[in-house]
């Protein structure tokens, strides 16, 4: 257990407390866009539940937090289709309510099976000792590169988003204001969060190395600002989280049949000439 309360420890709270604010305020929001605004909240409170797992990880270091750790991390199996699908449901007219089909979870629920496997068949004593043994290494490593290409592949997708939005901008985006730079920080962040976990990967697994600014901590750097970039811009574009849906579209009522209109206008004629309401 570490008592030392270090500067990354900073970061990562502020981080926790602005991603817990965000995602609270976002479904407070009144307006007509609440089903996006969900899959953004849903986003910050998987950021901001990694960051409390990171917090508590290492500084209650013991062999019931290294068992259910390996619970705690299938949400990382998450990002990417719900990273998407907001992407999806901001930028294209009809998109309001997207959704994936549920095949694309299925290695989230893959993780979960995994994790309650160890839980259920393993004492956390039991599976601490496999862990320091080195028997959950391979499994470990099969993981994360699972995760890691996991959420690369739906990156490149939101970036084909992007890249399909600009060029048939007027005629697919769903709001008055392009939010394409908003959109483009967060892809990034994204991104640098995926590059520094995969570069701490290379190094640790198969460099044996250690890089001082490119290492295990840079996530948990990049992951506040993830979640600071969503803040900005709720700040500087608060319109954003605003949108209204699409105008609902009326249905013009059926013409009336010849004989109607004729039927009308007889009555018309005998209101106007035999009554004469006109007087």
């Amino acid at each position: 257990m570490l008592n030392s309360f270090q500067l990354i420890d900073i970061i990562i709270v502020i981080g926790i407390c602005q991603g817990i604010f965000l995602s609270l305020t976002l479904q407070r929001i009144s307006n007509n866009n609440r089903s996006t605004n969900m899959i953004l909240s849903s986003l910050l409170l998987l950021a901001t539940v990694m960051l409390i797992g990171r917090f508590v990880y290492f500084r209650f270091l013991n062999a019931w937090v290294f068992q259910w750790s390996l619970l705690a991390d299938s949400v990382v199996f998450l990002f990417g289709p719900l990273f998407y699908i907001y992407i999806r449901r901001l930028l294209f007219k009809g998109n309001a309510s997207y959704r994936l089909p549920l095949v694309h979870f299925i290695p989230f629920v893959g993780m979960i099976g995994i994790a309650v496997c160890y839980i259920v068949f393993y004492s956390p004593e039991a599976y601490y000792q496999l862990l320091v043994i080195g028997d959950l290494t391979l499994v470990f490593e099969v993981l994360t590169i699972l995760m890691i290409a996991f959420n690369i592949i739906y990156l490149i997708k939101s970036f084909e988003l992007l890249k399909r939005y600009k060029t048939n901008e007027k005629d697919t985006f769903s709001f008055n204001r392009t939010p394409l730079t908003y959109l483009y920080f967060f892809s990034i962040a994204f991104t640098i969060c995926l590059i520094a976990w995969l570069f701490s990967f290379i190094n640790a697994t198969f460099l044996d190395k250690y890089l001082t600014f490119v290492n295990y901590e840079s996530i948990w750097v990049v992951i506040p600002i993830f979640i600071y970039v969503i803040g900005y811009f709720s700040l500087k574009q608060p319109e954003l989280f605003r949108m209204p849906l699409e105008p609902k579209i009326l249905h013009k009522k059926d013409r009336l049949t010849q004989f109607d209109t004729e039927l009308l206008t007889e009555k018309l004629n005998s209101l106007m000439v035999n009554e004469k309401v006109f007087l």
